[in-house]
């Protein structure tokens, strides 16, 4: 029986595997160049919005090996590039919050000083994954981090380390989780 989290991240799944697919289908049927591109640049966005949704629920695809989630979400964030910060922001606007610098958080001119600014608002994005690492908006936030998380996940299985722990070790720092827990 699937938990409710899994439910909705197989729901956006699905969504963004038809898109992607009705817009490749839906591509190579139409022959005058112009409309090929404006069928893709609808077809884009969808497939990003559904994407990070799927993998912005907490554990919702957990029963996938990390290896074919990593692959997935690496293919939506390559897809990320082919739009601009102006269109990323229609998906997913940049949360609101203004106070980052009170708290030393990311706050919404944290994201426009290091995220859009440096990339350009109209040009396309130039290192997606980074860019997503920059931008403050809870679904692209937990996107990014289980990302991260799969690809701690295949380090882990390679080398018996997570990411942290191998980090710590590279710079010297022991690694004691107590009771020989790994992280």
């Amino acid at each position: 029986m699937l938990t409710e989290e899994e439910m909705k991240a197989r729901y956006y799944l699905r969504w963004s595997d038809k898109t992607i697919k009705e817009a490749v289908l839906g591509m190579n049927a139409i022959t005058k160049q112009s409309r090929r591109l404006e069928y893709i640049r609808n077809a884009v966005p969808k497939f990003i919005y559904y994407g990070v949704k799927a993998y912005s629920i907490p554990h919702g695809l957990d029963v996938l090996s990390p290896e074919d989630r990593y692959a997935y979400m690496e293919r939506i964030v390559d897809v990320t590039s082919l739009i601009t910060p102006r269109q990323f922001m229609t998906i997913f606007p940049i949360d609101k919050d203004y106070d980052g610098d009170k708290y030393g958080t990311r706050d919404y001119f944290t994201t426009v000083a290091d995220a859009i600014k440096p990339n350009g608002i109209d040009k396309p994005i130039k290192e997606p994954f980074k860019f997503m690492m920059n931008y403050w908006n809870h679904d692209v936030l937990l996107f990014v981090v289980n990302m991260t998380t799969a690809m701690s996940d295949i380090h882990k299985e390679k080398t018996g380390k997570s990411l942290f722990t191998q980090f710590l070790e590279d710079n010297g720092l022991k690694a004691d989780w107590g009771n020989d827990h790994e992280c």
